[in-house]
C-alpha cells in the first residue's frame, strides 16, 4: 500500500510557493515609480543648476572682458554682451547630449544698474549712480525636449532657466 501524504498546513513550503513572486509583483511598481521620479527630478535639478551656472559664467565673462586700446563705450558694451552670450552658450552646450539639437536660448542685456533691465542702455557712467549691469538669462524648453520622458503622471516644468546679473565697472569700459 502506498504511503499517504498529509494535507499541506499554513506554514508548509507547498502553501507558500509563489508568495515571493506575488509580493514582488505588488511592491515593484511602487518602487519603480519612486525610483523613476527621483531620477527624473535629479536630472531636472542638475539641468537647472547647469543653466544657472551658464548664466553666471556669461555675466562673469562680460565683467572680466577687456579690450586693449581705446574703444568707444558702445563698442565695449556690445563686445561685452557678445562675450557673455558666447560664454553662456558654451557653458550650456552639455545639454545637447541629451536633447539634440541644442535649444538653449541665451538673452543678454546691458541696462542701468538701478533698473529691472526691461530697457537696454547704450552708455555707462563711471559713478555708481550711472553704472550699468549685465543681465544674462539662459532658458531651456524642457517640455518640448525633456531629458527623460515624463511618465506616470509626474509633474515636470515646462521651461528651465537660470539668470544672473553683475555690475559693470564704468572705469573699465571706456565710457
Amino acid at each position: 500500500m502506498p504511503a499517504r501524504r498529509s494535507a499541506p498546513t499554513l506554514s508548509s513550503p507547498l502553501r507558500q510557493r509563489g508568495a515571493t513572486a506575488l509580493e514582488f509583483g505588488l511592491v515593484f511598481p511602487a518602487l519603480f515609480v519612486l525610483f523613476y521620479g527621483t531620477l527624473t527630478f535629479a536630472l531636472i535639478f542638475t539641468a537647472r543648476m547647469g543653466l544657472q551656472h551658464a548664466a553666471e559664467e556669461g555675466a562673469r565673462s562680460a565683467v572680466t572682458f577687456r579690450i586693449e586700446g581705446s574703444t568707444p563705450g558702445i563698442t565695449q558694451l556690445t563686445l561685452r554682451r557678445d562675450a557673455a552670450r558666447a560664454t553662456a552658450l558654451q557653458q550650456a552646450s552639455w545639454i545637447s547630449r541629451f536633447a539634440a539639437p541644442l535649444q538653449v536660448v541665451v538673452e543678454t542685456r546691458i541696462c542701468a544698474a538701478n533698473s529691472d533691465c526691461s530697457v537696454e542702455t547704450t552708455t555707462c557712467g563711471r559713478e555708481l549712480a550711472d553704472a550699468c549691469k549685465i543681465f544674462v538669462s539662459v532658458t531651456y524648453p524642457y517640455a518640448t525636449r525633456p531629458i527623460l520622458p515624463s511618465a506616470f503622471g509626474l509633474p515636470v516644468p515646462t521651461t528651465l532657466s537660470g539668470e544672473a546679473s553683475l555690475l559693470l565697472d564704468g572705469r573699465l569700459i571706456g565710457s
